[in-house]
Formats: structure tokens, C-alpha cells, sequence
């Protein structure tokens, strides 16, 4: 079958590259070096494989073996460079390794240096005839995923074909079919993909004992027969797809070969979720009950071990609670041939802190605990932030209250007060759950208390639903050309207003209210943001200084929130996001001579992300009207990244793995890529991140604080900009446009001029700017297809022109690993001539006085 298969395509290959040469596949690989392969996939698939367990250990080694067995196979040298070399912060040497091999004709090292750059669409392959080996199945699939990644997947069907025709091993096979059926789904051809898969399979696809072929499909071609854990991973892919179709005997089949495979010890926790996902999507045509599904997740809990025991147990939990949470297709699919299972993250630490609380607040938590957690959730914050609070706001009281309560834990007056305050403070979900405790001894405040917590909860979720009602309005007017509903600051402020009417928050009749509206040109408009009136405010005839800003800013001000509301360029049209605040403070200073003064609004977390963040973006500050907010929740997650380094180099007994460590900072081989190219990143801003933290002789995180210090920095020099900006005096007006116009009046060049020069100014003005540096770096690894905001188009046009400079500075000549790329070698450079570089683009850029 494999081999018909094969055969029926290589004409259509033919055709497509106009090739003067005859088309046969590569030889099959060595059975030693497939089984090796296999073996190495298979750990990789385990719900215990992780970055230096040791799963991960023997995968690696098993990967080794099969690349020593068969050194021009692709597949081990591609699992190396991802679950070896990656980890390890190794990869410069082997890029250099494949390019040099990729020049001396190598085909397999060419696809293994190319995969590793960013993509782009490339030309279909008929425009690059001989330009591809036409027998590597690797070059072939390596051009569908690139059309894959920027949503052409009708274009990704030919080169996927292609590549599953000049398969020379199971695995291959496995691979190129999974990601073909994938491509054809996502094309609307389903149907089709279940035709892949079926072909593949043999027998129409729907065995699941994983015993193989039958035995005339066996004397065809044996050696390409997908074997009994990759048939496990194709047949959850053929499932899936069979319940996406509408005919009855499709879903039928789907469904019978999803409750057979359920149980599989063979499938992992991320593909057991995508069947029950599906499973869920047919719920209510009677194919398959819910005793059928707990009794195959239960024997699942019975056939597995370790990790995915227990991702079964927790599904078999779910179900038996009301039924699988659905996830978003794709999220929960399953793995590539040679990529590790998905695999949770657990909750972010801010998150982390949310879901304590309201634990601590809830009936089920003991005497003393509310207390407890608080203590050690003020501890945890940043230095300034962790003093703000204590000194005073609906916090403060918060922790008042609370201290009073561990003083007398049966007071109900005071028990009342803790509601009252979690109220005012803002925290809906934790007064719920406290409404809980206190019914016990006042039934009538529990009810009242619970309806103001479920009042603002319902505000802030019909105000997330107004945020993705934005993004849907905007695509629709993209699409149909239809005007926007919504299109100015002052129509999102009148549809908030309305929302909160709605929800109770605001008194009716109150969505008439009037907010102050700054207008900014070219670059927007916004709704006074608040808390309080400025100077300039006042000079400008707003209000009072001091005084409460009203409207929307003093609705949100009683809920404990921070609101930004309008219209930004660049941002895609009118945006609002809501935080929760803790704290508010006013700095001022100077940053390279220009002088900056502003709001500082610190928060924990967003109830309504923007625009950026609900595309995935992630973004821990953002500058405003005089000032600035931080979202310490994303800056905990940035730490996260820190803290993945550090455990890869950590031994099981906590110590350093000071051996790892020296070959991830070691001085990078010399390679034939040019010394200034930026991207691929490979791993740089870890090995940065890990010289940091290695620096002082251990392995140390660093702390919350200095992560605060750099944003703060780069926030500090957007006010820098406001100042010499605003507000639009005449001679200011001039330079405003004359800075528009230099960027084509593009909102998106704007912008992204606008976060290049904040970074750079606060590059220069930190006290160790390779913080910043880390930044740069993380766009030069980002992929195009994932970039989701301004900042990584941004950071990495900064990073090209700080490169260029390091290159011809003398006073970096000096850095070892001469002859290699500087961005594999920038945790080597003195912080001095970092700084000194930056200070010299920042001055040429006009930014220091």
C-alpha cells in the first residue's frame, strides 16, 4: 500500500518540477537505525519526558545511536537538534556544523540549517525546479509546513504529497501523512485527509490494536509500514477527522475508533484530550454515552503508568465533574512525529496567587488561613508595590480587615466588614467566596455580599465579551468593507458605559455620563485613564489637580480596576483593557538628559486583556496618558522563562551542572553565516539569561524587582517622548509630524519607532542593560507566523542596528568566539560596550541630550 501509494505520487512530482532526472525514492533506512529512532519517539510521547529527566536522557541517547547508525537521516539529527542541542543551549555549533555540510553538498544538512531559520512563503515547487533534491521527502515537507505557518494551506497540499511519496521509513510515513491529513483539513477537505490516512493505515484505517498491517499490505512494503505506536498517533488524527464529517457513517466509525483508542497506553494525554474534544462536539446524536467514555478513560487510568496515569485520572475527574473542558482545536492534537507530547504549564505565578486567595477566602479553608495567604502574598510582591499597598487604598483596609478578623475569627461584624472590603477592593471572586463563610452566621449580608460580587464579576465578563465583540466587528468590516460600529474612542466609552449600566455597576441612565477624552493626533485618542487629575490637566483646563477624574475612570476607580479605553496607532482600532489595580504612585526624573513625569499604575493581572494579549500576545506595561501601568502577573510569567533555564542546568539534587553550564557559555565555533545575521536566534537570549544568572558563581533567579526596574525604564522613556510632545503646541506639532511623516504616517512604522526608541533610551539608562538585551533577543527566536504586537517587529529592527555597530566597535573585538555570529556570542561581550553601543545608536537617533 505504502509503496501504490508512493508510486501514484511520483508522476505528479514529475509534472510539478519539470525534473530532467529519474525520481526514486532514498534507500529505506537501516532497521537498527529505525528501531533506535523509534524507541527515541516513542519516550518522547511520554507524559514523563522532560527537559533533563531521565525520559529525556535515554530519548537523547536512542537519538544518538540512530544518527551514529544512519549519519544522513534526517529524523534523529532533527531530534537531537530539538531535544538535545536546544535544551542545552548548544545550537550555534551545530548551525555552523550544518551549513559548512549544507556547502559541501549535503542535501540532509541543507533541510537541517534551513529549518532552522524564520520562514517565509516560498515559491510553489514548480518555480524551483532544481533548486530541491527531488528525493529528500525532508525538503519537500519542509516547504508545506512554511506555507502551513502563514495560513496557506491549500498550497501546503503539493509538497506535502510529495514528501509522504519519497518517505524511506515508518516514521517518515507517520509524519508526512499526519501533517498532509492536517494540511487538507485545514483546507475544508477533510474527506481527503481521511483518505491519507486511510491509505496509509490499510484496512480502512480503523483497526487499533496496533499490530501492524495485514500481511499482503506487509509483502508490498514492510520496511514503510507505520508501526504499532505510530499507527496509535495516525488513528487518533483519522478519528478526529471522521468526527468532523457530517455523513452518519463517518461519525459512526469516528466514534467507534475514538472509544477504542481512549484506552490505549499508546496515545498521550494531549491526544486522549483532542478525542474526548471531539467525542464532546457530537455529544447528543447517541453514539456514544457517558458511561461508554468513563469506562474507557478508566481503563486508561488502568494501562498507564507514572505522568499519564495521571492525566487520565484527571480527565476521568473532569468527566465525572460535567464533561471535558474543550480546548481549542490544534492546542490539544497531539505531536509531530518528532515533538514532545503537549504538556501543561501549570498556572502562572500571578494566577497562581488568584486562585490561593480565593481558596483562602472560601468556606472550606481554615481558621486563620485568609491571613496566612494574604502575608504571603503581599510578601511576594515588589518592593515598592509591597510598600504602596501597606501604606493605604481598598487594600490596605482589605488586610486591616483581615487582621482584625484573626484577632476574633467568630466576630460577624467583622466577618461582615472582610466582605465589604474584598468588595471594595475589587476582589468579586474571593467575596463570593467568602459570602460562603459569612451565611453561616448572616444569612441576609451573605446574599447582599454575593450579589455585589457576582454584579462585578458580571461586569468584567460582559466587558471581556465587548473586547472579542471588537475583534469581531473589526474583522467583519475588513472582509465585507462594511464601516466600523464602533470606531472612535468616544463610541467604545459610550458602549463601556453601557455595559456597566447593564451589570449594575453603574446607577441607569448612566451610560449619558461624560469621561474627558485627550486626543493625541495622529497617534489617537484615549479616555482619561485616572485616578486623579494632573498639573498639565489643570493647566489645560480638564480639572483640578488632585482631584478624581469622573466618568468612567471613577467607575472603574470603585471596582478596584484600571481601564484603558480608545483608540491607539497601530492597535487595530478602538481597544479596551481592564486590569486590577493595587497600587498608584507618581515618579519623575530624567532619562539621557530628558526629563520625565508620570503615573505609575502597578496591577496584577488583566480581567480584560487588549488586543495584543488576546491574540497571545504578552505585555507587562504600556505607557498612557502621564504615566504608565505594569501587569506584575505577566512579569511573574516572564520569570517563568528564567526559571526553565535554570532547571535544565540543575541536577536532580538541586546542585549545578557545571559541565552543561561551560558548554552552553562556551566561545561559538566559527561559521560561514554572515557575523551581523540576527536570526535564526537559537536560544540566545537563554544563554544570556543563564550568564546572568550564573554570573555571581550560582544559579540564580533573579528577582521580581529587577525585572519591574526594566520595564519601568522603558516605560519611563515613553514618557520622555510625551514630554517633548505634548501638549501639541505649534513648534510641537511640527515635530510630531515631522517624526509621522519620517515614518510614511504609518500607524504601524510609528509605533514600532516609538517602542524602538523607549528600549534603546532604557538600554542605555539601566544598570545592567543586558536585561533589555534579553528582550532583543527573544524577537530574533520568535517565529513571523507567532509575532503578535509591535514590540518583536520592533525589537528586532533595534537589535540589526545595534549588531552593525558592535560589529565595527574596536572595544568589542576582544569578545572571544571570533568569526561566529555576534548574536551567538553576546553573553560573552563586555556589559560596558554594551551599554557604550546603545548609548551611540541612542545618540545618533537625538534621544540623549
Amino acid at each position: 500500500m505504502i509503496l501504490r501509494l508512493a508510486l501514484a505520487l511520483l508522476p505528479a512530482l514529475a509534472v510539478a518540477c519539470s525534473a530532467p532526472r529519474t525520481l526514486q525514492p532514498l534507500p529505506p533506512v537501516s532497521p537498527a537505525a529505525s528501531e533506535r529512532y523509534l524507541e527515541a519517539w516513542t519516550l518522547s510521547r511520554s507524559a514523563d519526558f522532560r527537559i533533563g529527566s531521565p525520559v529525556h536522557a535515554e530519548a537523547v541517547a536512542h537519538a544518538a545511536e540512530a544518527a551514529a547508525l544512519a549519519p544522513d537521516w534526517v529524523a534523529p539529527q532533527r531530534f537531537l537538534d530539538q531535544w538535545d542541542h536546544g535544551p542545552g543551549l548548544t545550537l550555534p555549533d551545530r548551525y555552523a556544523d550544518h551549513l559548512a555540510a549544507a556547502e559541501g553538498g549535503s542535501e540532509a544538512r541543507a533541510y537541517l540549517a534551513d529549518r532552522l531559520r524564520p520562514r517565509g512563503r516560498r515559491a510553489p515547487i514548480g518555480a524551483r525546479a532544481g533548486q530541491v533534491d527531488l528525493q529528500n521527502p525532508w525538503s519537500f515537507h519542509l516547504e508545506a509546513w512554511s506555507f502551513s505557518q502563514f495560513g496557506g494551506f491549500a498550497e501546503a497540499v503539493e509538497p506535502g504529497r510529495l514528501a509522504l511519496a519519497l518517505s524511506r521509513d515508518p516514521s517518515e510515513v507517520t509524519l508526512f501523512a499526519w501533517t498532509l491529513s492536517g494540511y487538507l483539513d485545514e483546507a475544508g477537505r477533510p474527506d481527503l485527509g481521511v483518505g491519507v490516512l486511510r491509505g496509509v493505515l490499510g484496512a480502512g484505517g480503523g483497526r487499533s490494536d496496533g499490530e501492524g498491517l495485514e500481511e499482503r499490505q506487509l509483502e508490498e512494503r514492510v520496511d514503510l509500514a507505520p508501526r504499532s505506536a505510530e499507527r496509535a498517533m495516525l488513528q487518533v488524527r483519522l478519528a478526529t477527522l471522521l468526527l468532523k464529517t457530517e455523513r452518519r457513517e463517518d461519525l459512526i466509525a469516528g466514534a467507534q475508533l475514538a472509544l477504542e483508542l481512549l484506552p490505549s497506553p499508546r496515545i498521550t494525554a494531549a491526544e486522549r484530550e483532542s478525542l474526548l474534544e471531539a467525542l464532546s462536539e457530537i455529544r447528543g446524536q447517541g453514539l456514544v454515552s457517558a458511561a461508554e467514555l468513563e469506562l474507557a478513560l478508566a481503563r486508561a487510568s488502568a494501562r498507564t503508568e507514572g505522568g499519564d496515569r495521571e492525566a487520565a485520572e484527571a480527565l476521568l475527574e473532569r468527566l465525572r465533574g460535567g464533561g471535558p473542558a474543550s480546548r481549542s482545536r490544534g492546542a490539544a492534537a497531539g505531536s509531530a512525529i518528532a515533538a514532545a507530547p503537549a504538556r501543561s504549564a501549570g498556572s502562572s505565578p500571578g494566577r497562581r496567587w488568584r486562585l490561593e486567595l480565593v481558596r483562602a477566602f472560601s468556606s472550606d479553608a481554615g481558621e486563620g488561613e485568609p491571613a496566612r495567604t494574604l502575608e504571603a502574598w503581599l510578601g511576594a510582591l515588589p518592593a515598592p508595590v509591597r510598600a504602596g499597598v501597606a501604606r493605604g487604598g481598598p487594600v490596605a483596609d482589605l488586610l486591616g480587615a483581615v487582621a482584625d478578623l484573626a484577632r476574633d475569627p467568630a466576630a460577624a461584624e467583622t466577618l461582615e466588614e472582610v466582605g465589604r472590603r474584598l468588595v471594595a477592593a475589587g476582589w468579586f471572586r474571593e467575596a463570593v467566596a467568602w459570602s460562603d463563610r459569612l451565611g453561616e452566621v448572616d444569612p441576609e449580608a451573605a446574599r447582599e455580599l454575593r450579589v455585589a460580587g457576582l454584579r462585578g464579576r458580571a461586569a468584567l465578563g460582559a466587558l471581556l465579551n465587548l473586547g472579542r465583540r471588537l475583534d469581531a466587528r473589526k474583522a467583519f468590516s475588513l472582509a465585507s468593507g462594511a464601516p466600523e460600529s464602533i470606531s472612535s474612542a468616544d463610541d467604545l466609552h459610550d458602549e463601556v458605559a453601557r455595559v456597566l449600566e447593564r451589570s449594575g455597576v453603574l446607577p441607569e441612565g448612566a451610560s449619558g455620563l461624560e469621561s474627558p477624552v485627550i486626543g493625541y493626533g495622529p497617534a489617537g485618542s484615549i479616555v482619561h485613564p485616572g485616578p486623579t487629575f494632573s498639573a498639565q490637566d489643570a493647566e489645560l483646563g480638564r480639572g483640578r489637580e488632585g482631584a478624581p477624574v469622573p466618568g468612567l475612570a471613577a467607575a472603574f476607580a470603585r471596582m478596584g480596576r484600571f481601564a484603558l479605553v480608545g483608540r491607539g496607532a497601530g492597535q487595530g482600532g478602538p481597544d479596551a483593557t481592564v486590569l486590577r489595580r493595587l497600587h498608584t504612585e507618581v515618579r519623575e526624573g530624567e532619562s539621557l538628559g530628558r526629563p520625565f513625569r508620570g503615573t505609575v499604575i502597578w496591577c496584577q493581572g488583566a480581567d480584560v486583556p487588549g488586543r495584543m494579549s488576546r491574540r497571545g500576545g504578552s505585555i507587562g506595561g504600556a505607557a498612557l496618558h502621564e504615566g504608565y501601568y505594569v501587569d506584575l502577573e505577566v512579569l511573574a510569567e516572564d520569570l517563568r522563562r528564567w526559571e526553565d533555564v535554570a532547571d535544565r542546568f540543575r541536577a536532580a539534587d538541586g546542585s549545578i551542572q557545571r559541565g552543561a553550564v561551560a558548554r552552553a557559555l562556551a566561545a561559538p565555533a566559527p561559521t560561514t553565516a554572515p557575523s551581523t545575521e540576527v536570526r535564526p536566534g537559537l536560544y540566545a537570549a537563554d544563554r544570556l539569561r543563564l550568564a546572568l544568572m550564573t554570573e555571581a558563581g550560582g544559579l540564580d533567579v533573579p528577582p521580581l524587582d529587577r525585572i519591574c526596574e526594566a520595564v519601568s525604564a522603558h516605560e519611563e522613556a515613553h514618557l520622555c517622548d510625551r514630554a517633548g510632545w505634548y501638549p501639541l503646541t505649534p513648534g510641537r506639532v511640527l515635530s510630531v509630524l515631522g517624526f509621522a511623516a519620517g515614518h510614511g504616517f504609518s500607524g504601524v512604522r510609528i509605533s514600532q519607532a516609538l517602542e524602538e526608541r523607549a528600549q534603546l533610551v532604557a538600554m542605555c539608562v539601566l544598570e545592567d542593560p543586558r536585561f533589555l538585551w534579553v528582550d532583543l533577543l527573544d524577537a530574533a527566536d520568535a517565529q513571523p507566523f507567532r509575532e503578535v504586537s509591535l514590540h518583536g517587529a520592533a525589537y528586532r529592527s533595534l537589535l540589526e542596528a545595534l549588531v552593525l555597530r558592535l560589529d565595527a566597535d574596536p572595544r568589542a573585538r576582544e569578545t572571544p568566539g571570533a568569526g561566529a555570529r555576534w548574536i551567538d556570542r553576546l553573553h560573552l561581550v563586555d556589559p560596558a560596550v554594551l551599554r557604550a553601543v546603545a548609548l551611540e545608536e541612542a545618540e545618533a537617533r537625538g534621544l540623549a541630550r
